[in-house]
């Protein structure tokens, strides 16, 4: 008998970005292509959080692109950072109960760094909306989240598409968008600055992610501010979904057809 393999969909991080995310998740869907786990960072981290909580692409879709950017994060100045996210992690945690990630429908790892230690931390059971919130906490922007000993921050400075995440936790063939920006480009605002410096950390090299199916959707910059990002990049991820699915699909046959 052919052996299903287990799928495993890292979502990346990149502010606004991340909608690319949704859309090749809506051609997965649409080409009856299971996800059996799922792993996410920063904004990517959201979606996943969804995803494995049950929702659909078309759900997810319509949550992030009608929400009003300034209603998901706002301004509050501190020493550690400039805005806050609460209206981002209400969506979550209305959407999922305010559960635990261990309740999860699916399988989820969420990424996010510790400043203290210097290393990655991976989210497998406890607080969805902070697991979240730790990893989309973008350095110099978003105040790092306390946890014991702990300082957590973006996960994308370590580990932006955590693919090797799910790799190492037993999935058969692993799927990754990566949301980060690698064409050139002239930062507008100082948080266009910081989302590029990020681009630029090894947490962000396409190289680096360890997918059988990997996909680069964003040709173009993004800025977090631009209201229209958000549905530029679903545009962006279904169509390079679209581009590259029936190379996914051959993986997938040619798994079964090795296996006995």
């Amino acid at each position: 008998m052919n052996k299903k393999p287990k799928i495993g969909i890292a979502f990346g991080g990149g502010g606004t970005r991340a909608g690319a995310n949704i859309g090749a998740l809506e051609v997965l869907e649409q080409n009856n292509i299971k996800i059996d786990m799922v792993s996410g960072t920063s904004a990517g981290s959201a979606a996943a959080a969804l995803c494995a909580w049950g929702y659909d692409s078309h759900f997810i879709k319509e949550i992030f692109l009608n929400a009003d950017l300034t209603e998901l994060i706002g301004p509050k100045p501190s020493m550690t950072g400039l805005l806050v996210p609460e209206g981002y992690l209400k969506i979550i945690r209305e959407h999922t109960g305010d559960g635990n990630i261990e309740d999860a429908f699916l399988p989820l790892y969420i990424v996010a760094a510790d400043l203290v230690s210097k290393k990655q931390v991976i989210f497998t059971e406890g607080n969805i909306a902070r697991a979240v919130h730790a990893s989309s906490a973008i350095p110099g922007l978003i105040k790092p989240v306390k946890l014991g000993d702990m300082l957590l921050t973006d996960g994308g400075i370590i580990n932006n598409c955590p693919a090797d995440v799910l790799r190492a936790n037993g999935a058969d063939i692993v799927l990754a968008i990566n949301c980060s920006c690698m064409a050139p480009y002239k930062p507008k605002n100082h948080i266009d600055v910081v989302l590029r410096a990020m681009d630029m950390t090894g947490g962000c090299d396409p190289e680096k992610i360890d997918a059988d199916w990997l996909i680069n959707p964003i040709e173009e910059p993004l800025g977090i501010l631009d209201r229209h990002a958000m549905e530029k990049s679903y545009i962006m991820g279904k169509q390079c979904a679209e581009a590259h699915i029936e190379e996914l699909k051959e993986l997938i046959s040619n798994y079964h057809g090795n296996q006995s």
